[in-house]
């Protein structure tokens, strides 16, 4: 859970994500380039650039926005190449969204993430991905308090 508000997280993390990802989760991602098509909408395709003490295995992933629907706080997006799609991993077809909704509690919300490949092997992969949500949920909450 995000202890602010979901329009607060939506415009700090998502309207802002080229500049705020490095910024809110820095021992994760090194930067946020947009390659190809419109920044923020469907179509967009866009380079993160992960932080290697955190990633040793493989350095960026290469994605395209699906779906972002700014109205209802919700994206979807489609890794195209690098991380988990590398060489070394069996997982294919990543997609990822997240619909921010209402928390239980006033000026609150939670993040409600769906990840669809096709398979993995790797019985880590899905801890791995556990792990970089839960850093990235708490890093947003730190992020947002610090410019409060």
């Amino acid at each position: 859970m995000v202890q602010h508000p979901v329009e607060e997280v939506w415009r700090v993390w998502i309207k802002n994500f080229q500049v705020t990802m490095p910024l809110m989760a820095p021992q994760l991602y090194v930067s946020v380039d947009y390659l190809d098509g419109p920044p923020l909408a469907p179509g967009g395709v866009f380079l993160i650039k992960h932080n290697p003490a955190s990633f040793p295995h493989f350095d960026s992933i290469k994605a395209k926005w699906i779906v972002m629907d700014h109205d209802n706080c919700y994206f979807k997006a489609a890794i195209l190449e690098g991380g988990h799609l590398g060489e070394h991993s069996t997982v294919a077809n990543l997609t990822y969204s997240c619909k921010l909704v209402p928390g239980p509690t006033p000026n609150t919300c939670i993040k409600k993430w769906i990840f669809e490949f096709d398979e993995s092997t790797q019985h880590d992969f899905l801890d791995y991905l556990k792990e970089e949500m839960s850093i990235l949920g708490s890093s947003t909450c730190s992020h947002i308090a610090s410019k409060a």
